[in-house]
């Protein structure tokens, strides 16, 4: 309990900045939890959607494989509704359509994702802040009362240097959630499109074959 009580009051000497700190912390770590969970790979690209829609796709039973993919929530299910709605068409047209989902597609893997990318920028310069403000205190009083002792100085600084500690505390793990999440996202973007290009090439070739049966 001693401890816990000389936590908190060096965490109310680091000043105002220090809640700010705390609300941009927690608010990182829900953002990061959350979208750990939407970006599994079985909630995204689930690796069982592209052989069976495939396996469909080449044996001609495209209205089930539209099905199949229109059924599943994930991203690669929406890609793949994209392409499969215009069989038929030429393969330029076919990978626009792939295209044209994948972007959207990425644009939701992505969301929310920045703001993590905000506080792991504004945490250092917030407990700056923080830290000027403290040491504007600090040397108001010396001009009010006079220099006083070294070790009220001393004291004074330290004080004030709290936020600054605090800062960089929530800034860093933040950029590391943050690059996580983008290296996650930048793996599921290439495997989407890798299965895309997968779906459209078994398209592409059914249809050379002359042998689709259509919807």
């Amino acid at each position: 309990m001693a401890t816990l009580a000389s936590m908190l009051e060096l965490y109310l000497k680091g000043g105002a900045t220090m809640f700010v700190l705390t609300a941009c912390s927690v608010a990182a770590v829900a953002v990061f939890v959350e979208r750990l969970l939407a970006l599994r790979s079985t909630r995204v690209a689930p690796r069982s959607l592209l052989a069976e829609v495939g396996e469909l796709v080449r044996a001609g039973k495209v209205a089930e494989a539209l099905a199949r993919a229109v059924g599943s929530s994930s991203a690669a299910g929406v890609i793949f509704t994209a392409v499969l709605r215009k069989h038929g068409a030429p393969e330029a047209l076919l990978k626009e359509a792939a295209q044209d989902a994948g972007r959207r597609e990425a644009a939701r893997l992505e969301r929310f994702v920045e703001s993590i990318g905000v506080v792991a920028a504004l945490g250092p310069l917030l407990g700056l802040l923080g830290t000027v403000l403290g040491m504007i205190k600090v040397f108001q009083r010396v001009n009010e009362v006079g220099a006083g002792s070294p070790v009220e100085m001393a004291a004074g600084i330290w004080e004030a240097l709290i936020a600054t500690a605090y800062g960089l505390i929530v800034g860093i793990p933040a950029l590391v959630m943050y690059r996580v999440l983008l290296g996650r996202i930048d793996r599921l973007v290439l495997r989407l499109e890798d299965e895309a290009v997968a779906l459209v090439e078994t398209l592409s070739v059914r249809q050379a074959d002359g042998r689709d049966q259509g919807p």
